[in-house]
């Protein structure tokens, strides 16, 4: 993976924004998969396997940071807003159900303390 993510640009003349300058072949085809996939039959794992040739985590990694590039949101500025907005509301999710379930633990843990405290004599 770390490879295909230090990959160099290819040497290129000054092109027009929006059109991928800074960005890899691969990081273009990424951008318009994104753009795209629900077009291509069959499930989204499989599509990224076949077209790509990397394995899902490897391809969100790329995915991610690819999000953060500035050279990226050039190429395809809705696109990339869009992923944004939906990588935040996804981690703001997992950050929440983390909370939830630290809580319903300590309460767990409260009950279970009260229930094995013994009675008190008198």
């Amino acid at each position: 993976m770390a490879a295909i993510m230090s990959r160099p640009s290819e040497p290129s003349s000054p092109t027009p924004a929006g059109s991928g300058a800074g960005l890899t072949p691969l990081e273009r085809d990424v951008l318009a998969f994104e753009a795209d996939w629900a077009r291509h039959a069959g499930a989204r794992e499989e599509a990224i396997r076949e077209r790509f040739g990397l394995g899902v985590a490897d391809y969100h990694r790329l995915l991610n940071a690819l999000l953060d590039r500035p050279e990226a949101e050039a190429q395809a500025p809705v696109l990339v807003r869009r992923l944004r907005r939906q990588r935040r509301r996804r981690q703001q999710n997992r950050q929440e159900s983390r909370q939830e379930s630290r809580q319903e633990s300590r309460q767990e843990h409260r009950s279970t303390r009260r229930l094995s405290a013994p009675s008190p004599t008198l």
